[in-house]
């Protein structure tokens, strides 16, 4: 009876552990206003500055340290999940007991009896400050763009907009949103609008001109640039009213297109096909180092390079022929140009001139080109997360079967069993519950590295004196197989590293190398003093598939291997070694192959002399 219960109590202690060792704070609460919480996990401290009996013995309340704005929010978020009986998930911010705030990441779910009625919430809370500041500067710069900038499906829904939006159309944030941008353009340009024939093979829209309508009603010429990527369109625009009014008054009337020009903030003038300057603003003569009249009555390819000059004129001449505009880009000293080449008719409809404008576009390009990579690293952070937390929870879970068939075959069979037997599944379970101890274990102590938590004491390290420990504390390990670790320790060796760090990563490697050696062969370390402190670890045993040996460090893809004893690990060894290595300002790396054997080597900085 006495195995029994410590059985039992063993069971509730790892689970405990393993509770209170997850980051973030774990719960159970009742759905009231106050969030009462009847359990809550150690991680609360390190989320809210506040211990767990604090919330427990109703000193403080969850409700309190929701920031004032979001309590409707989290409350209507989860009443609705309760009465679908869905899970909830929600974003928020909570005032820590130091008066910190932090953006949290909330997850959970009603739990019901047999009748159906709500018993309680269960859920998980974590900190996602950091990530939410990198989403609210990256909306900030997006939303003080003074173009007209969106996302949207290839179907034309808004996913998302900038704030120029508002202003220019009348309508709000909120009414446009899953919204489609059809229902903003002018009847008459719908049609060629949703054509796609002006879209190149590889997705991008280089200038396309529309008219879109107001909440009021006005007109609003439009000229955009865009690309698809990832089925989206990322796009911007500028309002071309003015240009557009201005253009057509210049095939009217030249004495007003000379003083409008001249309000033109980029290059602009009117030229004969042949290349004659009739008229030109400021910015275009500036370019030449003339003034206006200077230019005028020139002819424009005189001043051009003559490769230049004949790509102008068969652009030109286009568009003498065909009566149409032609849009290109070109790079003028590092900066992206738009021309834009429009033909003026005379009374005969015949083109007896042509106006160009060119833009400079550069930072509306770079605008574009940041949005997609900044778009791109979000949504490989979002998938390495969710790949992470679905392999964590797997392997946090998979041990739990054996362990818990153990419990219950005890249970039931008990009375029945023979000493033998009993200790078998005893023993089996215990070697469960350590595997998911290291594990814990290892997350943990990852977790920390990774998020900075661990301080670094970085100086000058015997690095002899240390491998000899790590080899000395792996002594009962290696003996067990009767593998010999062999260094030669005679000789003195400094590097600058953090002493448990190194005498951690050292056990650890040296620890795989007797794994994965076959008992009575032999381990090999030895240290190369250079420009840099080498040291490597050498063993002869079955050596690294190529394909793993290549994700060796990848999160989503480390998995533990079964030693040639079948030994178990946590499968985190060696993240950890590579986060503890690059916090010493050092490098690791391996070399193996298959049959021959690994060499995993330590790269550390020398003590300045």
């Amino acid at each position: 009876m006495a195995s029994k219960v410590n059985l039992a109590e063993t069971s509730v202690s790892i689970l405990r552990t393993w509770f209170n060792f997850l980051p973030g704070m774990a719960y159970r609460c009742n759905n009231d206003h106050n969030w009462t919480m009847q359990i809550v996990s150690a991680g609360s401290f390190e989320l809210t500055g506040y211990n767990p009996l604090d919330f427990l013995e109703r000193r403080i309340t969850y409700d309190a340290i929701i920031v004032p704005g979001y309590h409707e929010l989290v409350w209507d978020e989860i009443q609705k999940a309760v009465l679908e009986r869905s899970h909830f998930t929600v974003e928020y911010k909570i005032k820590t007991k130091s008066g910190e705030e932090k953006w949290v990441w909330e997850k959970g779910t009603g739990i019901f009896d047999d009748n159906g009625a709500l018993l309680f919430l269960e859920g998980y809370i974590a900190d996602i400050t950091e990530r939410k500041e990198k989403q609210i500067e990256l909306d900030t710069f997006f939303d003080i763009q003074p173009e007209l900038m969106c996302i949207s499906t290839r179907d034309g829904v808004f996913l998302k907009l900038n704030r120029a939006w508002e202003k220019k159309f009348g309508y709000s944030h909120d009414e446009l949103i899953g919204e489609s941008f059809k229902k903003l353009i002018h009847p008459d340009d719908l049609g060629r609008t949703v054509d796609l024939d002006y879209i190149t093979p590889d997705g991008v829209i280089p200038t396309f001109r529309n008219r879109y309508l107001t909440k009021d009603g006005k007109v609003v010429h439009l000229e955009w640039s865009a690309a698809i990527k990832d089925d989206k369109y990322y796009a911007s625009a500028r309002d071309i009213t003015e240009r557009f009014i201005l253009e057509k008054a210049l095939s009217s009337s030249e004495s007003l297109m000379r003083s409008m020009i001249n309000a033109i903030t980029e290059s602009a003038f009117l030229m004969e096909p042949g290349g004659k300057v009739i008229l030109c603003n400021r910015v275009t003569s500036q370019r030449f180092g003339l003034t206006p009249e200077d230019l005028t009555g020139k002819n424009m390819y005189d001043f051009l390079d003559p490769d230049l000059a004949r790509s102008r004129r068969d652009k030109v001449m286009k568009v003498v022929n065909d009566g149409e505009p032609v849009v290109f880009e070109d790079v003028r000293s590092g900066n992206v140009i738009l021309n834009s080449i429009y033909p003026v008719f005379d009374d005969e409809r015949n083109v007896a001139r042509v106006a160009i404008f060119g833009y400079d576009i550069t930072e509306r390009k770079e605008t574009i080109t940041r949005l997609e990579h900044a778009t791109k690293e979000l949504q490989e952070l979002n998938d390495l997360k969710n790949k992470f937390i679905s392999i964590l929870a797997h392997d946090l879970r998979g041990p739990f079967h054996p362990l818990l068939s153990s419990f219950e075959l005890l249970d039931l069979d008990y009375d029945r069993m023979t000493d033998e037997e009993r200790r078998h599944f005893i023993r089996s379970g215990r070697e469960t519950a350590v595997q998911l101890f290291e594990l814990l274990e290892s997350i943990l102590s990852w977790s920390r590295l990774s998020q900075g938590m661990l301080k670094v004491n970085l100086g000058s390290v015997n690095v002899t004196e240390t491998i000899v420990l790590a080899i000395s504390q792996l002594s009962t390990v290696s003996e067990s197989k009767n593998i010999r670790v062999n260094f030669d320790s005679h000789r003195r060796t400094e590097a600058i590293a953090d002493p448990e760090m190194l005498l951690t990563t050292l056990r650890n490697l040296i620890s795989n190398a007797v794994k994965f050696s076959d008992p009575g062969n032999h381990v090999d370390i030895t240290v190369f003093d250079g420009s840099n402190v080498n040291i490597v670890i050498s063993d002869y045993g079955r050596g690294i598939e190529p394909e793993k040996l290549k994700n060796i460090f990848q999160i989503t893809k480390s998995r533990s291997t079964r030693g040639t004893s079948n030994e178990t690990g946590s499968g985190m060894g060696l993240l950890l070694c590579k986060e503890m290595v690059n916090k010493m300002e050092g490098k690791i790396f391996f070399q193996s192959q298959i049959g021959v054997g690994t060499i995993a080597t330590i790269s550390l900085k020398k003590p300045s002399l």
